[in-house]
C-alpha cells in the first residue's frame, strides 16, 4: 500500500500557485501599509490588513498540507474565498461612498460600515456571502462578475468543497491524505489548485476594475524617494509579481478574463498569449 510519507507532495504545483498568489497579497500588504483608508477614524489601512492575513491563510493551508490535514485546508480555502469577497465590498464602499455627497463641513467624512468594522464594533455583522455577492453584481462589476460566472460555478464548487468539509455532513470529511493512496492524493490537490485559481482569479479581476493602486509598480514612489520626478506614465505601470500571474495563472485558466484586463484598464499590461499551456 502506497503511504502518505511515500510522497513528497511539495513537488506538486499546487504549492507554486499558492506560493505565487501568496506574494502577489505579500507585496499589496506592503505597498498599502502606512496609507491610511477613507472613511474610517484610525489610522490604518484596511487593505494592506487584509491582504496580509490573506497571504496568511494561504501560509496555513501550505503547512496543514504537509502534516495531512485534508479537511481543514478546503474549510481554510473558504475563509479565503470569503475574505477575498469581503476585500471587494469594502472597496467598494469606499469608492462609492466616500466622495458622494459629501460637505466639506462634515469632515472628517466616515463611512460607518467600514468604520464600524475596522473599530471592532461588537455589535457589528459582516453581510453574509449571498449578499455581498449580491452588491457585487449589481454595482460598477457587474460585467467582469457576470462574465467570471459564465464559465464557472462559484457557488456551486463553495458547496462541494468549502462546506462539505467545513460542516462535517459526511463521514469522509475526516480523512486526512494519510488515508490516501498517491493517485487519490494528487487528484485533491489539483482539486485544490483548481478552486484556489479560480477563486484568486475572480478576486484579481474585481479589484483591477476598482483598484488600480493593488497592481502599481513600487517605481514612482522609488523615483520620489530617490528625490527624481518620475514620468507620467509611471502611476500606470504593473508590478512584476501582479504581470506574471496576470500571465501565468489568470490568462491560463481564463484568457477572457485576462482579454478584459486588459481592455478595460489604464495599466499598462503585459499580456504574453504564448505562455498559455
Amino acid at each position: 500500500m502506497y503511504t502518505y510519507t511515500d510522497l513528497n507532495i511539495k513537488d506538486h504545483s499546487f504549492f507554486n500557485t499558492v506560493e505565487n498568489i501568496k506574494c502577489f497579497h505579500e507585496s499589496v500588504s506592503f505597498n498599502l501599509f502606512g496609507i491610511k483608508t477613507n472613511g474610517i477614524e484610525a489610522f490604518v489601512n484596511i487593505h494592506s490588513e487584509i491582504s496580509k492575513y490573506l497571504a496568511l491563510q494561504l501560509e496555513s493551508i501550505n503547512r496543514i498540507l504537509i502534516i495531512g490535514n485534508l479537511g481543514d485546508s478546503f474549510t481554510i480555502l473558504r475563509k479565503y474565498e470569503d475574505l477575498t469577497l469581503i476585500s471587494v465590498y469594502m472597496c467598494l464602499k469606499e469608492e462609492n461612498e466616500f466622495y458622494t455627497d459629501r460637505k466639506i463641513e462634515d469632515w472628517p467624512w466616515i463611512i460607518d460600515e467600514l468604520n464600524n468594522w475596522a473599530s471592532n464594533e461588537k455589535d457589528f455583522k459582516m453581510k453574509t456571502f449571498e449578499d455581498i455577492n449580491k452588491v457585487i453584481r449589481e454595482s460598477i462589476l457587474k460585467d467582469v462578475m457576470c462574465l467570471l460566472e459564465s464559465n464557472f460555478d462559484y457557488k456551486e464548487n463553495r458547496k462541494i468543497t468549502g462546506n462539505r468539509y467545513t460542516h462535517f455532513n459526511q463521514f469522509r470529511t475526516v480523512y486526512s491524505l494519510r488515508n490516501l493512496d498517491k493517485e487519490t492524493t494528487i487528484k485533491i490537490l489539483n482539486q485544490l489548485e483548481y478552486v484556489l485559481s479560480h477563486y484568486f482569479i475572480r478576486y484579481f479581476a474585481l479589484l483591477t476594475n476598482i483598484r488600480e493602486d493593488f497592481f502599481r509598480s513600487s517605481d514612482y514612489v522609488d523615483y520620489l524617494d530617490a528625490g527624481l520626478t518620475p514620468p507620467d506614465e509611471a502611476l500606470y505601470w504593473v508590478s512584476s509579481i501582479a504581470n506574471d500571474l496576470l500571465n501565468d495563472l489568470v490568462y491560463n485558466y481564463r484568457p477572457d478574463i485576462g482579454q478584459f484586463i486588459v481592455d478595460n484598464s489604464q495599466m499598462q499590461w503585459e499580456l504574453n498569449k504564448d505562455l498559455k499551456n
